[in-house]
């Protein structure tokens, strides 16, 4: 949903994000460090924080014309290796990520595949109780069965 016209804000935790994106786009990396063996993989990224403004708005406009121009020869395809499953050890952590007020289901096993493991039929994801959005808000309100602390 950030991603449309209108969008004003994206909000959680972009970590993930961001690492996702430098892995897979290229023009948008910023420079590597080296890092230990184990320690996690977005940690390699060096990122500056950019002051707001107008300079905010003219690296915006930027960013959109780089993705409308990107061929596809501009996206790493195989980030993690040709071998992936020899290269990026599976995760053993299931459950839930949590940032803030945002809770996410995590499952590693749904996506085997694309690190070269056999994919197997994943277990059922957690479903919230209830999603309800008033109607003075923009956002919605998940309930979970427990408390956050508990998930």
């Amino acid at each position: 949903m950030a991603t449309r016209v209108g969008s004003k804000s994206i909000c959680g935790c972009l970590t993930l994000l961001q690492a996702w994106i430098y892995e897979y786009f290229p023009l948008f990396r910023p420079s590597q460090i080296l890092q230990a063996p184990n320690a996690p993989r977005a940690s390699s990224w060096v990122c500056h924080r950019f002051a707001g403004g107008d300079d905010a708005r003219q690296r915006l406009v930027r960013y959109r014309q780089m993705l409308d121009e990107m061929l596809g020869e501009d996206v790493s395809w195989t980030p993690y290796g040709r071998d992936a499953g020899t290269e990026v050890l599976p995760s053993l952590y299931t459950g839930v990520i949590r940032f803030a007020d945002v809770a996410e289901g995590y499952d590693p096993a749904r996506c085997r595949r694309q690190f070269g493991y056999r994919q197997t039929i994943p277990r059922t994801m957690m479903v919230p109780k209830d999603v309800y959005r008033p109607a003075s808000c923009s956002t919605y309100i998940v309930f979970w069965e427990g408390s956050m602390d508990q998930l």
